[in-house]
């Protein structure tokens, strides 16, 4: 009696259980399921791998705060989405003691927490920080610190998260076949069984599988885009800026001046990595030039944007930071076609914000090369995005 009953049960099981097991196996072939620390070590020893998830949250603080600990570089880039063009690649001689940390510090809470878990041991002596004008609203961070923040984010992994799995699958079920890439679905998780497994391709991650689009080994981000045929510039996000900025939206709530305490919070943070002789690298990420007309014309803003711009720089340097202001592309001698979006500028700005930090004094100490920095800029190969990496020797 008790195997019929075992028996039974199988058999009832089995029109659930074999849908379940086909999902579990597809996101775990197209490695959207591999452990966050799994996936660190596979970045570090294959330099052309890549990881996006598609399904699952990127486990982005975990990601990175697991490399650095892995690694131990000694220069790493710092911020939020806004810092991930930075790349090994821009750093000659020194390309392997650099990594990009961007997308940890979403808020100051996150940067204060960063500095109270940094090993004593580490190797970091330069840090190069985007310091961002929303993490000076008071409206905007507090909702930020309540939705995330670092330390307790680096421990959580979704990929293995049961609550998640169960979720997706209701979504697998609900999309069925539909062959849209960008949905869960039975067609896209059918994709993992074509072109081998996630080693076999060196991609881990349906994002990365299927639009070449995820972080790479050194942290930086593969958005999975050539050189447009077309420069003009066009805001890809979703409200664009310009409509953030008119509606007091997403980063951009009214704000009559600079919020004092994280103001200070976040000098405390800068003195706090000096102390330890880490030489700290900061800049204002660029917007487009409408954008910067439309902050300087907002009554909600322009009290704020101007002590980001002409009172905030004098004291970060105070509190002994090197700091150059590129929050508009023609700073540094570009226009609108460096930026893919309204909020990030592509990889050749990036070069270029390299080059301004390496002139500026204190900065001699960083391990910046810009010889080298200025060949890529120099280089007639290179575009508004992408320098050409290739043509240096």
């Amino acid at each position: 009696m008790p195997y019929r009953f075992a028996l039974r049960t199988l058999l009832w099981a089995l029109p659930l259980g074999l849908p379940v097991a086909a999902f579990e196996l597809s996101l775990w072939r197209a490695g959207e399921t591999t452990p966050i620390g799994e996936i660190c070590t596979v970045l570090a020893a294959r330099p052309d791998a890549l990881f996006g998830r598609q399904f699952f949250d990127q486990g982005l603080y975990r990601f990175k705060w697991v490399s650095i600990l892995q690694r131990n570089p000694a220069m790493i880039a710092l911020g939020n989405s806004r810092v991930m063009q930075f790349r090994r690649e821009m750093f000659g001689a020194r390309s392997a003691d650099f990594f990009n940390a961007g997308g940890m510090i979403q808020h100051v809470r996150d940067f204060e927490q960063f500095v109270e878990i940094l090993p004593a041991d580490t190797r970091i002596a330069c840090v190069i920080l985007r310091v961002e004008y929303s993490w000076f609203n008071d409206c905007t961070a507090i909702v930020a610190e309540r939705t995330r923040v670092l330390a307790k984010s680096i421990r959580s992994d979704e990929g293995l998260d049961g609550f998640a799995h169960g979720h997706v699958f209701q979504q697998v079920l609900r999309n069925g076949l539909t062959p849209d890439l960008s949905r869960p679905s039975w067609a896209v998780l059918a994709g993992a069984w074509r072109g081998g497994d996630a080693a076999a391709v060196n991609a881990w991650g349906f994002m990365a599988r299927n639009r070449h689009a995820g972080f790479r080994s050194d942290g930086s981000f593969e958005y999975g885009l050539s050189a447009p045929g077309d420069w003009t510039f066009q805001d890809r996000e979703h409200p664009t800026v310009i409509e953030r900025i008119k509606t007091g939206t997403r980063g951009f709530e009214p704000m009559v001046a600079l919020s004092e305490d994280r103001v200070e919070r976040f000098l405390a943070c800068v003195r706090a990595l000096k102390a330890r002789g880490i030489t700290v690298l900061c800049f204002a990420p660029p917007y487009p030039s409408a954008a910067i007309a439309a902050l300087e014309a907002s009554p909600d803003q322009q009290g704020g944007w101007r002590q980001y711009r002409e009172e905030l720089p004098a004291r970060i340097r105070g509190a002994g930071a090197v700091y150059v202001d590129t929050s508009t592309p023609g700073a540094l001698g570009m226009d609108d076609r460096c930026m893919r979006d309204g909020l990030h500028a592509m990889e050749t700005f990036h070069v270029r914000i390299l080059v301004a930090l390496a002139g500026q004094p204190g900065a001699d100490t960083a391990g910046l090369d810009p010889a080298f920095l200025r060949r890529l800029i120099d280089d007639p190969r290179s575009n508004p995005w992408f320098p050409n990496y290739g043509g240096i020797q």
